[in-house]
């Protein structure tokens, strides 16, 4: 088990190592010319110019895209709004409405509790004879209350 650890170990290391090594066309110079270097600073410089233009043009679309979401807030926001008067409102109207049964109700009761004068069923004789010789807008209630009784 010691032997596997102590193999596990040295072969991390080994591969770090391994891996620190900078490599040109397949073999590891061990210097570099001034001309060298500036060309190797050139292309690592290029790739971060190109690494920050998609950053930068990531941070712009962010910033369309969250002014959109804020816009979208607002009206949301106004709609709640909107949506909480119309419940207020809706809520005064069924109160209303309510008011209004309960009080209906009230005057179906006193409707009720009144007596209604029963009046008794005549011969209604006298009522046909002036329907038959009267026109319609001389014939009064008055004249009905009397044939009847």
């Amino acid at each position: 088990m010691k032997i596997l650890k102590y193999f596990l170990i040295g072969f991390f290391v080994f591969s770090i190592v391994d891996g620190q090594e900078i490599k040109k066309d397949g073999e590891s110079p061990k210097t570099f010319t001034y001309a060298e270097a500036l060309e190797m600073l050139k292309a690592r410089d290029a790739q971060w110019e190109g690494k920050l233009a998609k950053a930068d043009s990531l941070i712009e679309s962010q910033k369309v895209v969250i002014s959109d979401c804020d816009a979208v807030v607002v009206k949301l926001e106004e709609q709640a709004n909107l949506d909480t008067l119309m419940l207020v409102a809706q809520k005064k109207q069924i109160d209303l409405l309510k008011s209004r049964e309960k009080a209906n109700e009230q005057m179906i009761k006193l409707v009720e509790k009144k007596s209604v004068k029963n009046t008794p069923r005549k011969n209604p004789r006298y009522t046909i004879f002036f329907a038959a010789f009267f026109p319609y807008l001389l014939f009064d209630k008055s004249v009905i209350k009397n044939a009847i009784g």
